[in-house]
């Protein structure tokens, strides 16, 4: 529950809560220092409530200990804060792409969250609930707010955990932030995530009656390090933030130092910055970021990459796809000189030559004549196989991502374009080896990827061990936000191969997964795949799990109750037009429901691929169900 409002007029907050939660004990958190510190606000919150739970819960403290030293362990903090170590996959592509890779970092969010949302189950002190009162909420940086939502999420509905947070007159209404000064720029970042905070389910934003949202003037002062002596030190934490979705972090960091930097790390510190802007949707300011950041770039290398970026902002944003072409084009040049004889230049090039294959194929699927939808994606093979002939024997974590993510797109291209076979078997190619055989990490999507390419072959028994090698890893793993995807590919191929009984434990299996992890919209994927497999007659469990699927409107799951149990689903399913969802190529790099982040307009690999999800059936506006926020 958020109040926004003058923290001093939000004095009567427990008299507006329902009697039961009034009366629950109350814990006071210490305001944040400023700065928006990723993860900061989370050490306010642990610091109130981990004593408590050394001593009355040391087991469930013990169960979580793994994370929870993330945040506990501050020797190595500095004037910069601490690192919260990350893959390192996942933070370079967060750092040199423009799109969320937010899968690692939502499982540490996942995870803290859960250890809190236990405090209730496991402490006399919560024992009936507890509710945490956080004064100055608008100084959270966004990954401790995605804890404490998800928490509160994630509670026990006997148990809850109930949030109050205070907030000053701060918040804009959402909006751009494409403004003159650091301080509209913050202003309209926090108004646009508290936007999306107040839209969540449980969330109940009141607004002070005599006070009016207006724009605070957001400390953004200097952080007292000389860029000249700290400069990778720098660059470092503002990557770090950008790798959490800690976008305010980002242009703190960024605008601290901008004036007294200069030359290549001045370009970097402009680099980072767009990224932070176009991943948070200001695409025209990232834009125009990195076009300043070209006058300045002496490094070809850097030049180039620039370059990339701005072609994949026209490419995959704006859909300008001949801008973008230019784009890349032009980056080439830069570095053509180069490509023998330096491994960043080739690693570079490499990228922009991936970059026209994506445009060559987004042009195909438009293109109305044969003729010339062939020519656009030979082109696309051409420019993909020459960027993975040119890194192939290289070394470093650039390369190797770089050939991972080629090796996808080949596989993808060939997929495509009706090529199945080839595509099933250069994947097996270039992926397999004996050091990561045994590896889960790799497992996961690489047996996913090959059961789905097997199905579409019509090998489904090979196809089925695939998956299920899959999902035993990601299981191994602990890995709930893709065990969840691997069940529903899994029991879209049982159930289109006449496995029913595999099928309905898939889609039940994920059903529940769906419902603990709070995922609505694989909720939906999972009983459109239930109910697709009674309508068929298929032997499913009771309808008490409809319930769960919150997306769907009330009426729309009555309506489909009665139908499941008056035998006429078939033709209900057609009228809300519900059917199985084929799945996506790949696994998801993000996860918009941990994220509480804007999603981009379209996903293209689904697009690509024919994967279209399906839209939710809607009816009458519901009212936000009640979690405890």
């Amino acid at each position: 529950m958020l109040f926004f409002g003058a923290h001093n007029e939000c004095d009567n907050w427990r008299s507006r809560l329902p009697h039961q939660e009034s009366r629950l004990p109350e814990t006071l958190l210490k305001v944040p220092a400023p700065g928006y510190r990723t993860f900061g606000a989370l050490d306010c919150l642990l610091d109130a409530v981990l004593p408590i739970a050394r001593r009355e819960a040391p087991e469930l403290v013990r169960d979580y200990e793994g994370v929870l030293s993330l945040f506990t362990d501050r020797a190595d903090e500095n004037a910069l804060g601490r690192l919260v170590p990350l893959a390192e996959s996942a933070a370079l592509g967060t750092t040199r792409r423009i799109s969320r890779e937010s899968h690692e970092s939502a499982k540490i969010i996942d995870e803290v969250a859960r250890f809190l949302a236990l405090l209730p189950v496991h402490t006399s002190t919560y024992a009936s609930g507890a509710l945490l009162v956080a004064p100055g909420l608008e100084y959270w940086d966004r990954p401790s707010l995605r804890v404490l939502y998800r928490a509160a999420l994630l509670a026990d509905e006997d148990a809850p955990l109930t949030v109050i947070g205070l907030c000053g007159p701060s918040l804009l209404p959402k909006g751009s932030s494409s403004a003159d000064s650091v301080q509209q720029r913050m202003g309209a970042l926090r108004s646009r995530f508290f936007g999306n905070l107040a839209e969540r389910d449980g969330v109940f934003p009141v607004y002070s009656e005599s006070a009016t949202p207006t724009l605070a003037e957001f400390p953004c002062e200097p952080i007292g390090m000389d860029p000249s002596e700290d400069g990778e030190e720098l660059l470092r934490s503002i990557g770090e933030a950008l790798s959490f979705q800690n976008f305010e972090r980002v242009l703190l960091l960024a605008e601290s130092i901008t004036r007294s930097a200069s030359g290549e790390l001045a370009v970097h510190i402009q680099r980072l910055s767009a990224i932070s802007e176009a991943q948070s949707g200001e695409l025209d300011s990232a834009r125009e970021r990195l076009s300043d950041a070209l006058n300045s770039a002496d490094n070809p290398v850097v030049y180039a990459h620039l370059r990339y970026l701005l072609g994949l902002i026209s490419t995959k944003r704006f859909y300008s796809l001949e801008e973008a072409r230019q784009h890349y084009a032009t980056g080439k040049e830069a570095v053509q000189d180069l490509v023998e004889i330096d491994p960043e230049a080739r690693v570079e090039y490499a990228w922009l030559l991936n970059g026209e294959a994506l445009v060559s194929v987004m042009q195909a699927r438009t293109a109305k004549d044969q003729e010339i939808r062939t020519a656009l994606h030979e082109d696309a093979f051409s420019k993909a196989f020459d960027a993975f002939r040119l890194v192939q024997n290289d070394r470093g974590i650039s390369a190797f991502y770089l050939r991972h993510n080629l090796a996808a797109n080949i596989t993808f291209l060939l997929e495509i374009t009706s090529r199945v076979p080839e595509a099933r078997k250069f994947w097996q190619r270039v992926m397999e080896a004996p050091s990561r055989a045994e590896s889960k990490e790799f497992i996961l999507p690489y047996r996913l990827r090959t059961g789905l390419l097997l199905h579409k072959e019509g090998d489904n028994t090979e196809a089925m061990r695939a998956l299920e090698d899959s999902l035993d890893a990601a299981r191994e793993l602990g890995d709930g936000f893709y065990e969840e995807r691997v069940l529903a590919s899994l029991g879209y191929v049982a159930a289109t191969t006449g496995r029913m009984e595999r099928a309905c434990a898939a889609f039940t299996d994920g059903m529940a997964l769906a419902t603990r992890l709070r995922d609505p919209q694989a909720q939906q994927v999972h009983a459109s795949g239930l109910l697709w497999l009674a309508a068929r007659g298929a032997s499913i469990p009771g309808g008490a799990w409809l319930q769960h699927v919150h997306a769907w409107p009330q009426d729309v799951r009555e309506r489909l109750a009665n139908a499941l149990a008056e035998g006429t689903l078939g033709q209900t399913l057609a009228d809300l037009g519900l059917q199985l969802q084929v799945p996506g190529p790949k696994l998801p790099p993000h996860i918009p429901f941990v994220d509480l982040e804007d999603a981009p307009k379209q996903d293209l690999n689904r697009l690509l691929v024919g994967a279209d999800g399906q839209g939710a059936p809607t009816s009458q506006q519901q009212p936000k169900e009640r979690v405890g926020v």
